[in-house]
């Protein structure tokens, strides 16, 4: 079983961390935290038993969410008919 790290960024600068037993429960209740007025944004992470993350591994993570932001805004772009060369 995935243990998950549900990280929460509110527009304020402060960032809450509440840690669920299992990856669905994490998942599940995303969307209720994210519909909260003041979040900006919510993001769940796997996380073992162990106090923290071997570095590497965290940093490879790190490295897969950020190109899938990225491919995500591209796409967005892209949808909108913006920067068409990037496209295709």
């Amino acid at each position: 079983m995935i243990k998950a790290l549900m990280i929460i960024s509110m527009f304020g600068g402060n960032v809450y961390e509440v840690e669920y037993k299992d990856w669905d429960s994490c998942i599940s209740y995303m969307e209720q935290v994210r519909a909260q007025d003041a979040v900006e944004n919510v993001s769940c992470i796997p996380r073992n038993d162990e106090a923290a993350m071997e570095e590497e591994t965290f940093r490879k993570f790190l490295g897969m969410f950020n190109s899938m932001v990225k491919e995500i805004k591209r796409q967005r772009r892209c949808d909108d008919g913006h920067f068409y060369n990037e496209c295709g």
